[in-house]
């Protein structure tokens, strides 16, 4: 969205609500001009909607506070590759590439993001082509003020799947971890690892679900 588009909706969004004349229902697409906003109300709760390049964005109110609320949409990232390190080994997850690794020097632009809005990891599933009698430990990790990768840990979840437990898992099973509500900042550069303690996975798909509140 372009800086003229922003303001117009800043602008609106701080007039007073008793000024806007709100529809009922959700409004369409062509009936409204090009950056042109309008009120809309669903049931017991007051949106704001804006046309820009030819999509609508939507806002909600606090109608007794006239502040937003946050809007929360999912994105869901799918990543596959080989496990090609000794087990017990940490890698990066690549987001954008094929080849996971355990350093980030210089490969920030596969194995590294920048988070969007405000928002939260809710979960990963993971699946290996081998059978699995051990624990998997997922990281996040944050880049701290001018360094070039996320270097700080910012939570660590441990996944057990030993027998010990009755957990182990047969080969080409899908395995979901909830990881926690990890918080994620808007801007911040983050990357995620994965580490089999004593198993390697070989071939390995991952799909994790962020949870990004878009008014952030």
């Amino acid at each position: 969205m372009d800086r003229k588009t922003r303001k117009q909706i800043e602008r609106v969004k701080n007039e007073k609500l008793s000024k806007a004349k709100p529809i009922q229902g959700k409004p369409a697409l062509f009936g409204l001009n090009e950056n042109q906003s309008i009120f809309s109300k669903i049931g017991s709760s007051m949106y704001h909607y804006i046309r820009s390049g030819n999509k609508l964005y939507r806002s909600k109110f606090n109608i007794a506070t006239d502040k937003r609320e946050p809007q929360w949409i999912y994105d869901i990232e799918k990543v596959g590759f080989n496990y090609s390190s000794a087990a017990g080994t940490e890698v990066f997850v690549p987001w954008t590439y094929i080849y996971e690794g355990s350093s980030l020097s210089g490969v920030g632009e596969y194995r590294s993001f920048i988070a969007p809005y405000d928002g939260t990891i809710e979960k990963v599933m993971f699946r290996s082509d081998t059978a699995f009698d051990g624990r998997i430990s997922y990281r996040i990790y944050e880049a701290t003020t001018r360094v070039p990768d996320p270097n700080s840990i910012v939570t660590t979840k441990l996944v057990d799947l030993t027998s010990a437990n009755g957990l182990n898992i047969a080969a080409d099973t899908v395995v979901t971890t909830y990881i926690g509500k990890v918080t994620l900042g808007k801007g911040r550069y983050y990357a995620m690892s994965f580490e089999p303690n004593n198993v390697d996975t070989n071939d390995t798909n991952l799909t994790v679900v962020f949870k990004w509140d878009i008014n952030s």
